[in-house]
């Protein structure tokens, strides 16, 4: 039959960080509008580093992701890209999803007046950024400082 290709086969998952659009419209409830978005707010983010954040996509329904969420994978977290906290500009880190142009200030602010950020719980002190947006954000960054 000539639609079979479009019937996923269980044993064939797809990597959320390296499929295309064709990839994710050959999954039931979703289009061509949808794959675009998942794939724009992938690059935005940096990669996923979890399945769930999918439901993070506008347009990705609790129905949605209960329709793929079984044929999704994330495989591939070599590709996501990690931002320097040490060395980033305010404007860069606002650009991340999940941080508000506030938040971003005042991470490179308390940068600036108490030094370079060791590890992730280094943000803790700033005080104002809550335990989830810390964790959120964990994956995507990196501390490293040039000693130069």
């Amino acid at each position: 039959m000539l639609y079979d290709k479009f019937e996923r086969n269980k044993a064939e998952l797809i990597d959320i960080n390296t499929c295309d659009t064709t990839a994710l419209i050959s999954l039931k409830g979703i289009g061509s509008i949808l794959s675009k978005r998942i794939l724009k707010y992938k690059d935005v983010l940096g990669g996923f580093y979890r399945i769930e954040q999918l439901k993070e996509v506008y347009g990705v329904t609790a129905e949605t992701y209960d329709l793929i969420k079984d044929y999704i994978v994330v495989a591939n977290l070599d590709g996501i890209k990690k931002i320097n906290i040490n060395k980033v500009d305010a404007n860069s880190l606002a650009k991340h999803p999940y941080l508000s142009p506030k938040d971003a200030k005042l991470i490179v602010n308390y940068r600036d007046q108490h030094g370079s950020y060791v590890n992730i719980e280094d943000l803790t002190k700033i005080g104002t950024l809550s335990d989830l947006a810390i964790a959120k954000i964990a994956p995507y960054l990196i501390f490293e400082n040039d000693s130069r």
